[in-house]
């Protein structure tokens, strides 16, 4: 029989709601995307029929799937730029090694400023080139930048150890 009493691994009813709701919300979400793009994509097909092309309108599996298209707009580009800069770790990793080790976890305060220059100065300029030439990775960016497919496997490759090492951090925790 489960004991679902003080002392046991359940997390109660309030929190599985939550997680219901959030997931529900997630999928909602999803399928108005899904909705909103399969009119567009129609859309786009309609005119470029119309402008003598061959009506096919898709911008690319790959630009279709991790860049939404590219239509986006600023504010959800910016809460996902957010999420990613300011995620777990900085909400509780952070206040925890704070609380633990004192005003050594200061030193994170020159990375927020980074990510603040970045997302200010650096993002604009990026997105620009990456609308004008097409980018789909950051390694697309080195590649073209400096004409060099090495260069561009391995940037690939740093990305995925480094995320590679993230996931595997999120899930020993």
């Amino acid at each position: 029989m489960a004991n679902f009493g003080p002392g046991s691994d359940d997390i109660g009813w309030g929190a599985w709601l939550v997680i219901a709701l959030y997931l529900l919300s997630t999928l909602a979400f999803g399928f108005v995307a899904f909705i909103r793009g399969r009119r567009n994509s129609t859309e786009t097909a309609r005119a470029a029929k119309s402008r003598g092309g061959d009506g096919d309108g898709d911008p690319g599996v790959l630009q279709q799937h991790f860049l939404a298209g590219r239509g986006l707009g600023r504010v959800l580009l910016t809460m996902s730029q957010l999420a990613s800069a300011f995620s777990g770790f900085t909400l509780v990793g952070i206040p925890a090694e704070a609380y633990r080790r004192g005003f050594f976890a200061l030193r994170w305060m020159p990375v927020i400023v980074f990510v603040v220059f970045v997302a200010v100065i650096v993002s604009p300029r990026i997105v620009l080139l990456t609308r004008k030439r097409g980018y789909l990775s950051p390694s697309d960016f080195f590649a073209d930048r400096y004409r060099s497919f090495v260069l561009h496997k391995l940037v690939s490759l740093t990305f995925l150890v480094s995320l590679s090492i993230f996931t595997v951090a999120q899930f020993s925790a």
